[in-house]
């Protein structure tokens, strides 16, 4: 279960970041590079769930996803550092609902 909740977590974080870090014209990549990595660990869970019946090939799905969300936290911690340097974007993500034709 405590695996299939840090999955489930690191797969959010993917989303969300990844979004969030669209929106920044620096880390556009980085953002979209989130997003792929998210889907990517998705599939690779999914295609998990009926080998783990079989006990073929289950130990390389799952040291795929290890990697694509070990990569993912690496990049973001990469990303903290960067920034904490004052190398952040060059202009903070413009107001969501601003954006969208709402009010802030």
């Amino acid at each position: 279960m405590s695996s299939v909740t840090g999955i489930a977590g690191a797969v959010v974080s993917m989303l969300v970041v990844g979004s969030l870090l669209g929106d920044c014209p620096g880390w556009r990549h980085l953002g979209e590079l989130g997003e792929l990595a998210a889907v990517a660990v998705t599939a690779l869970s999914l295609l998990d769930l009926p080998l783990t019946l079989t006990d073929h090939w289950v130990g390389l799905i799952e040291r795929a996803y290890v990697l694509c969300v070990s990569g993912w936290f690496a990049a973001l911690a990469a990303v903290v550092l960067h920034a904490a340097r004052g190398g952040g974007p060059a202009r903070s993500p413009p107001d969501r609902a601003v954006r969208r034709g709402g009010r802030a």
